[in-house]
């Protein structure tokens, strides 16, 4: 048998955000329904020794850890930035990234709500929300949804990288009261479209650093160590994104 569970407690680190996932929802493609994760799922996965890092095995017994992944420091890139569009006024709607579907996410919720659901799925670290006229090009700090839909929601990958798949909706608790809304089909309810593509490398220790199968951990590159995500912030990504200028100074 497989043995993907073996890692889940090695040096007490991998279940760091090891409870996270369990009784969370996915979007299970097979069957086109949305169920939860079981404990059998959960064994596939495990976060890596950081907060950040979404992590599962490989090999061909499982035995074998991706270390976690970031973007190459010594290359340049941007954030996948996504937009959202969504008439309504009742009801809830859910999104899914990666098979992972968020909690319900009421119509009319705020930009800081909309922002902790997607927070909460296992396969978004961080995400940045904001929310523009499409008209007046004016930010602003309303609800999601309106009648209207003269509103584009803005949704850019802080710990995601590269050319992100789309977010998915699921619509079924749309109840709108507007005459006229209810009528309409769900493509008019919601979209969602690509704005910006991401350009950063998602490679395994940033690609500056040499990755411990057996740990999980990279070990990186003299000056290179975990980032936040970016080259110049220190975090618990894992990776070795984060480069130390202090370094380069003491080799001149």
């Amino acid at each position: 048998g497989c043995a993907c569970s073996r890692a889940i407690s090695v040096d007490g680190q991998y279940d760091i955000n090891y409870s996270r996932i369990i009784g969370d929802f996915f979007f299970n493609q097979t069957t086109n329904r949305t169920q939860m994760y079981s404990d059998e799922d959960v064994q596939k996965f495990y976060r890596g020794p950081y907060a950040f890092a979404a992590t599962d095995f490989k090999g061909y017994d499982c035995a074998q850890a991706w270390c976690p992944k970031g973007d190459n420091p010594k290359t340049s890139g941007v954030n996948e930035i996504q937009q959202l569009n969504c008439r309504a006024d009742n009801g809830s709607f859910m999104l899914s990234f990666r098979e992972n579907v968020t909690l319900p996410i009421d119509w009319n919720s705020t930009v800081a709500e909309f922002q902790h659901r997607l927070e909460q799925l296992f396969t978004i670290g961080k995400v940045e929300v904001s929310v523009w006229g499409i008209l007046d090009r004016n930010r602003y700090d309303g609800n999601i949804c309106n009648i209207e839909g003269n509103t584009t929601v803005n949704i850019e990958f802080l710990t995601e990288f590269g050319d992100l798949p789309l977010l998915r909706s699921d619509l079924s608790a749309i109840r709108n009261i507007d005459p006229y809304l209810a009528t309409l089909q769900n493509g008019y309810i919601m979209n969602i479209t690509e704005y910006q593509k991401g350009t950063k490398e998602d490679a395994e220790c940033s690609g500056q650093g040499m990755c411990n199968a057996a740990t999980g951990r990279c070990s990186c590159f003299q000056g290179f160590g975990s980032s936040n995500g970016t080259v110049n912030t220190p975090g618990d990504r894992g990776d070795c994104t984060y480069f130390n200028k202090l370094f380069t100074a003491s080799k001149k």
